[in-house]
């Protein structure tokens, strides 16, 4: 539950950039703690469709430690849909990254994303949940040696 003490919703959370921002940069900062390539835009998608809602949000790992190949394993459902997340997620996302590189937070350099900036520091229970599962998630993903093994672990076919 949000700190509102409510479930959020993914229609709720898709209508606000600035919470897609504040995740993107989020999920940025920590896919830099692990590489020092950016992060590929559809992985911020998806990444997205898993932290948002709070049913999901709440089974991720609350450490990095965990390989993104177990962690789908465990939830097969999550990869199922994907596709379907990257395609629900896509105009969210982009206005979200728009005002995340509109305010410094993040760049683009050669198609990826990387961190610039420190937020402020996150305020709420529901802020430091958000916070603590995008700083996880980034580097859980940023742990994986290509997009080719992302791509393969996601179950979806990226064109070049």
């Amino acid at each position: 539950m949000s700190s509102r003490g409510k479930q959020t919703t993914d229609w709720e959370i898709q209508g606000n950039p600035a919470f897609v921002a504040t995740t993107i940069a989020w999920l940025c900062e920590g896919h830099a703690s692990g590489t020092s390539s950016g992060l590929f835009p559809p992985w911020g998608m998806l990444s997205l469709a898993l932290i948002a809602p709070d049913a999901v949000r709440s089974q991720l790992p609350k450490r990095a430690n965990k390989k993104l190949g177990n962690l789908l394993q465990e939830h097969p459902l999550w990869r199922g849909l994907c596709s379907d997340a990257v395609r629900s997620w896509a105009p969210a996302f982009w206005s979200g990254l728009r005002l995340a590189v509109g305010t410094g937070a993040v760049r683009i350099d050669h198609g990826r994303l990387y961190h610039v900036a420190p937020l402020q520091d996150a305020r709420t229970p529901f802020e430091r949940e958000v916070h603590r599962a995008s700083i996880t998630l980034g580097k859980i993903i940023a742990k994986e040696p290509s997009d080719a093994v992302l791509s393969a672990l996601f179950g979806m076919r990226l064109l070049p």
